[in-house]
């Protein structure tokens, strides 16, 4: 192969990797928008109530560490392995958001 095809080649794969690069930032950039969002409904909502707040995330990690739904059948492992996750993104949230009841702060 020359030198031409090559370099070629390689120009075709940096435009692709810019591409999935662009792809990645506005999906990384819904996501956080959307978890802003979350945060700040859920404090609204408990606002003055960080005891319900509490009763509430410990159900609900309590429920996806037990019963994380699924689109399609998956083995064990990768099961557990999305519990995991997703109830560390859950606790993490719920820090967040218990930062704001804490500190009384409200958008509305």
């Amino acid at each position: 192969m020359d030198l031409g095809r090559l370099e070629s080649i390689l120009a075709r794969m940096e435009s692709i990797a810019a591409s999935n690069d662009d792809r990645w930032l506005e999906a990384e950039s819904m996501l956080s928008a959307h978890r802003v969002l979350i945060e700040q409904m859920y404090a609204n909502a408990f606002l003055g109530n960080i005891e319900g707040f509490d009763v509430f995330m410990d159900g609900l990690l309590r429920q996806t560490r037990t019963s994380a739904t699924v689109s399609q059948p998956i083995d064990a492992e990768s099961k557990m392995e999305r519990q995991v996750r997703l109830a560390t993104h859950l606790e993490r949230i719920a820090a967040s958001i218990r930062l704001r009841l804490q500190q009384g702060v409200s958008d509305k």
